[in-house]
């Protein structure tokens, strides 16, 4: 897991708009308040990209070693099982793109074990255009969260 996460923290003396409180012009303190979530929203966008980032390299590993024939191990499944456990909870916006995207791997990724995927070349080429097919849609829908 510590291959996977990190953890990043940040102190933030105002926890909403709504809390400031200061005696100044209304328009200072909307430009401050427009900061505030301004920079509250990119704080977001950033973390739930980081957790697409996340779920994609396992998918990536996967098709890269299903696709092109080299050896699997316990890990590249342990890894993504992993993965899929954890972001559900790091779905902080209820992204529902995100959720089918976990269930997606766990229908078509999950499920098998190592020994299958190395006594049965036509699975194991499946899973890799399965794992290709899945982190492309990843990679689109990334693409339409990146920062402006």
């Amino acid at each position: 897991m510590p291959d996977h996460f990190f953890f990043d923290h940040e102190m933030r003396p105002v926890p909403s708009e709504g809390h400031i409180i200061i005696d100044i012009e209304a328009e200072t303190l909307q430009e401050i308040k427009d900061k505030f979530v301004k920079d509250e929203e990119a704080h977001l966008q950033k973390a739930m990209l980081d957790t697409w980032c996340k779920l994609l390299e396992p998918v990536r590993t996967m098709a890269d070693i299903c696709g092109n024939d080299k050896k699997i191990f316990q890990s590249v499944i342990a890894n993504l099982e992993s993965v899929v456990q954890i972001v559900p909870t790091l779905n902080l916006v209820d992204d529902e793109r995100l959720t089918d995207m976990v269930d997606d791997i766990k229908n078509n990724l999950l499920g098998v074990t190592t020994g299958q995927i190395r006594n049965d070349k036509q699975l194991k080429e499946d899973l890799g255009k399965q794992a290709t097919k899945i982190a492309d849609k990843m990679d689109t829908y990334m693409g339409s969260s990146q920062p402006n």
